[in-house]
């Protein structure tokens, strides 16, 4: 490639030099080497920031983003999108609305890293401007969707509103956005957007308290998944509609003082996952940052909060005894009860949150 570079650099020709690099960035992506991915990516927005070329630099800082965000470093994706939102700011086409709902998930994971106390970074930006920013960005890209008068894309930015509307605890409008979101998706045929639009509608009515709304919107997802057969989206949702009944199992034990059978997630699972979650609609996000949050919070609740835990970092780094491994292990049982006769020795195995997310992953659509 180096050759190359020369060729293009002899040139004067710097679209084409940072062509050569996003190429190779490409190639490195399809063998998972997201650092490398990462670098030559990096080094083509530096050629194209030099050359004021702004569609071009944005194109690329968007893949920067979508990079960080596959490698766990939701920050360095969050300054990505940020950069490519601004760049492309003014401009009411696609590529803007695409640039503020990128900004807005990345807002959204850099919110549930800070949730969970991942980095001090994150931290901060959840104490500070992290659910302002995710609702206007959100905003913004409904807004010009709107002008668009494209369905795809409408339904799309509803369902982001919705997400940082659940951030900002506004949830009787979240509510309303998910069901427009919904409504549109059906419309255009985009059943797997509707069926993620479900979800979320489901998670805000339990989080209301609507139990028997919350069951319907999952059910109603469940199906939609079935049509469209995303097995990782069916997984979920049935693994919603077994919270639900769970809960409505504990409070009726509860009514009549009789222990009920575990249907569902375990209630310390089910406490676990509150803090997390308190302010942050999980359904809403792809299936793989739910697992991770998931199993992280496990981790945390496992070994304790002082511990910072990357999702690379080994489980015997963070002190983990082997009796506190079958006690993750167990947890990760309780939360996960698709997954049938987890070895006692799982942790050991699996001894990251990455391996242990992947591991889950592949279970709940072989489970499907």
């Amino acid at each position: 490639m180096d050759e190359g570079r020369e060729l293009y650099q002899d040139a004067g020709d710097e679209r084409g030099e940072a062509s050569l690099l996003m190429n190779s960035s490409g190639a490195y992506v399809l063998k998972e080497e997201f650092e490398k991915a990462i670098s030559e990516a990096v080094e083509a927005q530096e050629i194209l920031r030099g050359s004021r070329d702004s569609d071009a630099e944005a194109n690329v800082l968007d893949m920067i983003a979508k990079l960080h965000m596959a490698n766990g470093q939701h920050e360095l994706a969050l300054a990505a999108a940020e950069r490519a939102t601004a760049l492309v700011r003014e401009t009411g086409g696609k590529r803007e609305v695409s640039a503020n709902m990128l900004a807005a998930h990345a807002c959204t994971l850099v919110l549930l890293d800070g949730a969970v106390g991942h980095t001090r970074g994150s931290k901060a930006f959840y104490d500070g401007r992290g659910r302002v920013a995710a609702l206007q960005y959100a905003r913004a890209a409904v807004a010009i969707a709107r002008r668009l008068a494209d369905d795809q894309l409408q339904a799309l930015s509803l369902f982001t509103l919705a997400r940082a509307q659940v951030s900002n605890r506004k949830y009787e409008d979240a509510l309303d956005s998910a069901r427009e979101s919904t409504s549109i998706a059906k419309q255009s045929g985009e059943t797997q957007v509707a069926g993620q639009a479900l979800l979320l509608t489901s998670n805000v009515h339990t989080k209301m308290k609507n139990t028997t709304l919350a069951q319907e919107a999952a059910s109603e997802a469940l199906n939609l998944f079935n049509q469209s057969g995303d097995a990782q989206g069916a997984a979920y949702a049935q693994k919603t509609i077994g919270g639900i009944m769970g809960a409505q199992a504990r409070a009726q034990a509860q009514a009549m003082d009789v222990q009920p059978a575990v249907t569902g997630p375990s209630e310390t699972a089910l406490a676990s996952q509150s803090a997390a979650q308190s302010t942050i609609d999980l359904m809403s996000l792809p299936i793989e940052e739910r697992v991770r949050y998931s199993i992280t919070d496990l981790v945390v609740q496992t070994v304790g909060s002082a511990v910072q835990i990357e999702n690379d970092t080994s489980m015997m780094e963070t002190g983990m005894t082997s009796i506190t491994s079958i006690m993750l292990r167990d947890k990760i049982s309780a939360e996960f009860p698709e997954l049938e006769d987890l070895d006692l020795t799982f942790v050991f195995e699996y001894p990251s949150i990455r391996l242990m997310s992947e591991y889950i992953l592949d279970g709940l659509t072989n489970d499907d």
